[in-house]
């Protein structure tokens, strides 16, 4: 009954902090291959006791639907996250990802990472809590390098050092699409995190300037398109008009050629009534000169006896 609801009705499905095991979530992931509707997906608090989920791919790669998906908290199996990160590389519509406490270590965070060079839909992505390290953050900033959407990434409360950091920071300054980066819980010196919000600041301010002259020039176009499309209207009444005057045009001459048509009617009737009496007066001056024909012969007849 659940799946049937989630094939055909439910948008946002929450079963976090229940018992779902792995097998529950294939069924759930089947639900969305089969082009449920569901457009956020919280699985969040549920051990699946690293047992892999083995339509996970599918699910995320061919979802049309899903923005948002959490599974945070879920004893996730390395296999999983190798098939999340694969799914990934051929998203479009996915724009949240939570993968936070999940024990992903540096193979898992590296695939992650490397997903996104690919990727073109995801805008924030959550790591944190998990066993990632240098490895896995050199795949992180491989992405990064190479994404244009990631907006937010969380790498809270990991294994990251100095080095780890300054490589986040070379990326950051590559790609200014990035606006934040949590990076509090990890073995970082205070100065290094001061240059990375110093450049995400920058960052920010820059896409809030991307985004007032996206706005004015959206805003500029629609004024545009408002022109023409008023153009467009008055040249649709004009139209309008002229079809009008067309029809009236054409109902007039209709009513005229059903006035020639009627005349022409009347003087074949009145042609066929000339006809019929100029037949009449055929037949009887035809008998008239039969009738005087048989008089001569008589008198002529007399004329001879006497």
């Amino acid at each position: 009954m659940l799946i049937c609801n989630i094939r055909n009705k439910l948008r946002f499905i929450d079963i976090g902090n229940n018992k779902i095991t792995s097998i529950g979530a294939t069924t759930i992931f089947q639900a969305l291959i089969d082009d449920a509707v569901v457009n956020k997906l919280n699985m969040s608090y549920n051990d699946f006791n690293r047992k892999n989920i083995p339509n996970v791919k599918i699910a995320i790669q061919t979802s049309r639907h899903l923005k948002y998906l959490n599974m945070s908290n879920c004893n996730l199996a390395e296999s999983t996250i190798k098939d999340i990160a694969s799914g990934l590389e051929g998203n479009t519509t996915l724009k949240t990802l939570i993968l936070a406490n999940n024990f992903i270590k540096d193979d898992g965070g590296e695939l992650i990472g490397l997903s996104l060079i690919k990727n073109t839909g995801l805008t924030e992505l959550d790591l944190s809590a998990n066993c990632i390290g240098k490895k896995g953050c050199e795949g992180i900033v491989m992405g990064i390098h190479d994404n244009n959407t990631l907006r937010i990434l969380s790498l809270t409360n990991n294994k990251l050092y100095d080095d780890s950091a300054k490589l986040l920071l070379n990326s950051i300054l590559v790609n200014r699409n990035l606006i934040r980066v949590k990076l509090n819980i990890n073995s970082i010196t205070d100065t290094i995190i001061t240059e990375i919000n110093k450049q995400l600041k920058k960052n920010r301010e820059q896409w809030k300037m991307d985004n007032k002259m996206k706005t004015r020039e959206y805003y500029r176009s629609l004024r545009r398109e408002s022109k023409r499309l008023s153009n467009c209207s008055i040249e649709l009444n004009d139209l309008i008009k002229e079809k009008i005057h067309l029809k009236n045009e054409i109902k007039t001459n209709m009513q005229v050629l059903n006035e020639v048509k009627d005349k022409e009617n009347q003087m074949e009737n009145e042609y066929s009534n000339q006809i019929l009496i100029l037949n009449k007066y055929e037949n009887e001056l035809s008998l008239d000169i039969k009738n005087v024909e048989a008089n001569i012969r008589v008198l002529l007849l007399t004329y001879n006896r006497k």
